[in-house]
Formats: C-alpha cells, structure tokens, sequence
C-alpha cells in the first residue's frame, strides 16, 4: 500500500520541476484499485510472480497535483480487491475527487462507464475541449463497472459523438494478443472514430509510435505501449519514454 510520500520518493526524484512530463494536458495510467484497504485480493498471491495494488486517493490527489489530468482507471489491476469491491472503491474515491480540471475514465457506474467526459484545458490562450476514455482488452468477460473488450465500440462512438476539440483514449493490453488488438483498436480510432491520441500501455516497456491518417486527411497519433514510471518491479529499466503530442493550438493539427 502506497504511503502519502510516494511522490516526493519517487515522482519529485524522477523529475522536481515537472518540466520532463508537463503538458497542458497530462495523461497516466493508474493501475491500482483506489481506496483505503483491501480484506480480499481477486487472486492468491505468488511471490516473485503476481502483484495486486490499493493506492489511497490521497497519492492520486498528488499526482493530479503535479498536472496529471487525464486519469486511466481500466487495466488488470481495476479488479484486484473482491472485499470490498474494488470498482465501487475506486468509483467511489474518484468521484470525491473530480472537478472541472481532470478527467477519470474506466471504472464507474455500471449503467453509465461508457459515458465520455469533456475537459476544458486552456493552451496558449486556447479554450481546448478534450474527451477522453479508458479501455482495457484483456477481459473478455462481463466487466460489472470498468470498461472492457466488450464495450469498446460504445466507448468509441460516444467519444466520436462528443462536443470536442480533441479525442484522447488509453487502451490497456494484456499478453501479446491483446497487445496486437490495441494496436489494431488504437489505428482503428483515429483512422473511422476521428481519435487524436491513443496512449497504449500493458507491456510496461516502450513500444513504436504510429502517425495514422484520418479519413478527414488529418493525422492522430497511437503510442503502442509507454514505458513504466512507478512500477516498483520495473522501474530501474533503462528502455522508457514519455509519450508527448503536439498539436498546433489555432488549427489543432498534429
């Protein structure tokens, strides 16, 4: 379980002033159920083989603070808590949080976690307007309250649909499969749903970028896979990288 100081730890260390990793929108994936505490874990646990994380939503207050904006909630790690539910914690813990600057997506509701966010981010003297989702592939079953495989075409017709300057989603993968499905989702979302920005993640080690053309003629961009930022397994890895998109802020063009 996360302490309060993780951030000066580990994310003030990585970077004090933020400048490495600040944009006027600022995405991560936060893979943990949020909450105070977990009684049971979804599966037993493997040394050395299996992790299962409850972050408090005092860290992702810190993060937010440090111009996280854009939050991805739907991963593996969205159900590891069985008692008490780990989606109605997170759901719960978010919801206390939110406000017009920052976005959660992937873990709601169940009636309504389809439902798209639009965020208001000034750049540059620029009123943006950005809808943003968070998706994960690797379950194929019925996901109660985080947004899985199944409900992907809902997720991206409502981003399509959204009053907004920019379309942003986070695609989680599981194993290889799944990892070639972003992918394909991801090109899929800019080139037929109009999509700008795919943040892929899963692998937690860096993979291509893809420039994809629109059919409208503009151009979107899928990251493949960032790298790791806090993983306490795979952080000393040397392979990472921070995905950052440019867009012109008149023309909004990639």
């Amino acid at each position: 379980r996360a302490t309060g100081d993780l951030w000066r730890q580990i994310g003030d260390a990585f970077d004090a002033t933020g400048k490495a990793y600040r944009g006027h929108v600022g995405y991560i994936n936060w893979e943990t159920v949020v909450g105070e505490r977990c009684e049971t874990f979804d599966s037993v646990y493997t040394p050395g083989k299996s992790y299962a994380f409850v972050s408090r939503a005092d860290n992702l207050k810190q993060a937010m603070d440090r111009g996280f904006n854009l939050v991805g909630l739907s991963n593996n790690h969205s159900r590891d808590c069985t008692s008490p539910d780990g989606e109605a914690m997170t759901a719960q813990a978010t919801a206390a949080l939110a406000d017009a600057k920052h976005a959660f997506h992937g873990v709601g509701d169940a009636g309504r976690k389809n439902d798209v966010k639009v965020t208001t981010f000034v750049a540059q003297g620029k009123s943006i307007r950005v809808a943003f989702g968070s998706l994960y592939l690797g379950s194929r079953r019925a996901c109660t309250g985080s947004v899985c495989a199944n409900d992907k075409r809902a997720l991206f017709e409502n981003l399509r649909g959204a009053a907004a300057d920019l379309r942003v989603v986070a695609i989680h993968s599981m194993n290889g499969t799944t990892q070639d499905e972003l992918v394909h989702a991801g090109i899929e979302f800019v080139k037929s749903y109009d999509g700008d920005v795919v943040f892929g993640s899963g692998p937690h080690v860096w993979k291509p970028v893809r420039v994809v053309r629109k059919q409208s003629g503009k151009t979107g961009v899928v990251f493949e896979s960032l790298g790791n930022f806090l993983h306490p397994n795979l952080a000393a890895q040397q392979k990472n990288y921070i995905g950052r998109a440019l867009f012109d802020p008149n023309a909004l063009v990639l």
